[in-house]
């Protein structure tokens, strides 16, 4: 199951008062926990600062056949029709989708097609 992303609302909900009594009202005491643990001034900063694809892609020059773009089939923090719109909209952008979740494109059973993906979109920029 693809959960990376189930805590995110917690962490970008202002921790008040007001919220952890409300959330101890509906979820007991490990949504507390979990929402201050979520809260932590570092954990902010890195989730607020971090950049993700359509933030750093200057999207007024274009991607074109230059631009790779590897999306998970599970992946929760962006949607399952991304691929479909660079598709359309950008039809020289290179997409390749692998099965699984956000950032498990990093884990040894996915090495050798992310080695493959890499191998295609390098010898073909050759060309």
């Amino acid at each position: 199951a693809c959960r990376q992303s189930l805590g995110w609302p917690s962490i970008f909900t202002g921790l008040n008062r007001e919220n952890l009594v409300e959330r101890l009202r509906r979820g007991g005491l490990r949504e507390v926990l979990s929402s201050l643990l979520l809260a932590e001034p570092w954990q902010q900063h890195v989730i607020h600062q971090a950049l993700w694809f359509f933030e750093y892609v200057h999207w007024e020059v274009g991607p074109d056949e230059n631009t790779l773009v590897v999306l998970g089939d599970c992946d929760a923090l962006s949607l399952p029709e991304t691929a479909q719109w660079l598709k359309e909209e950008y039809p020289r952008v290179r997409v390749a989708t692998h099965s699984g979740g956000h950032g498990s494109i990093c884990f040894p059973p996915n090495s050798k097609w992310l080695a493959e993906v890499l191998a295609n979109f390098f010898d073909a920029e050759r060309s």
